[in-house]
């Protein structure tokens, strides 16, 4: 009798060891495939003399963070945008400085997975910015290209 005790014991323990390991398996198969990557972080644009920093932060659906831009012959500014990542762009509002004055624009960038590339188009003046006319038609082979660099020292 106590053969068959033990023998039911020891089974019902492999049991229990497989079915756990196979629970932890399928658990990890539906992290990888149900979170998709999301570059956040600090990213830059650098060229010549003319200087570009991003931050990229998500709380939830929201995406927010600081751009910046110092381009050669342009006047620079600075400020925050809030948005959304609809697909794989982050749409939102940009409220920057420039020149003493508080402006808002809207903005529109791509990512591949490891940077971020600004779309540019045709826009409208509207009573509180400039958005674009038709978001679907925006040009992203020559934007602006922010590749992640390190926060610390960002100029922001």
């Amino acid at each position: 009798m106590e053969k068959a005790s033990l023998y039911l014991l020891v089974g019902c323990l492999m049991m229990v060891s497989l079915g756990c390991g196979s629970n932890r398996m399928q658990t990890e198969e539906m992290v990888t495939y149900t979170e998709p990557y999301q570059p956040q972080g600090c990213f830059a644009f650098l060229s010549g003399e003319s200087r570009a920093f991003l931050e990229v932060k998500f709380t939830g659906e929201v995406v927010q963070g600081r751009l910046t831009y110092l381009l050669e012959g342009k006047d620079s500014n600075r400020g925050t945008y809030i948005g959304k990542l609809v697909d794989n762009s982050i749409v939102a509002v940009y409220t920057f400085e420039s020149e003493g004055m508080t402006s808002t624009r809207e903005i529109v960038f791509r990512t591949d997975g490891q940077s971020w590339v600004e779309g540019y188009g045709p826009v409208d003046v509207v009573e509180n910015g400039v958005v674009f006319s038709d978001p679907a038609a925006l040009q992203f082979e020559n934007g602006l290209e922010f590749s992640s660099v390190p926060c610390s020292g960002t100029a922001f």
